[in-house]
């Protein structure tokens, strides 16, 4: 049996980055899409799937091993659904947010604005970067709320 990849929280409250985590690729750093489920228990994009390695945990595997994880696809699939009627519900909350990249495996590392005012809640923004391909897997973000609100 696959040990849990790191990074994944073991307590019952997830953290935003720990849910979004979920469902990206070790690889490109993006939503997953057709998720492929390496013998060791991670996940990637189908067509990002490594010759011979894990790229996280470098358990050395056959190409072939690798399978299609519907059901991570169809969580993925619902888990969108549920995202975009928070995007819709939080347009009318006036919701404003300054968001950055941080760099964790650098110890006071500064954070890069990627958004100067987002729109969403802290959640929607992770995901907005995860599939931008902008947030790496190691990559955590700050999220500062600004109120007031600026105007649109």
């Amino acid at each position: 049996m696959a040990e849990e990849p790191q990074g994944l929280g073991s307590s019952n409250t997830s953290t935003p980055r720990e849910i979004v985590r979920l469902f990206q690729c070790l690889i490109c750093y993006r939503v997953i899409t057709e998720p492929l489920m390496l013998p060791c228990g991670y996940h990637c994009c189908q067509k990002c799937q490594p010759p011979g390695r894990c790229p996280s945990c470098n358990n050395v595997h056959d190409s072939q091993h690798g399978r299609i994880d519907q059901t991570l696809g169809m969580v993925a699939a619902c888990f969108e659904i549920e995202l975009e009627r928070l995007r819709v519900a939080s347009l009318d909350m006036n919701l404003c947010a300054e968001v950055g990249v941080l760099d964790i495996s650098r110890p006071n590392s500064e954070s890069r604005i990627i958004y100067k005012f987002y729109q969403h809640s802290k959640l929607l923004a992770i995901w907005d970067l995860a599939q931008d391909g902008i947030l790496g897997w190691q990559n955590d973000i700050s999220y500062f709320e600004l109120w007031p609100s600026p105007e649109k």
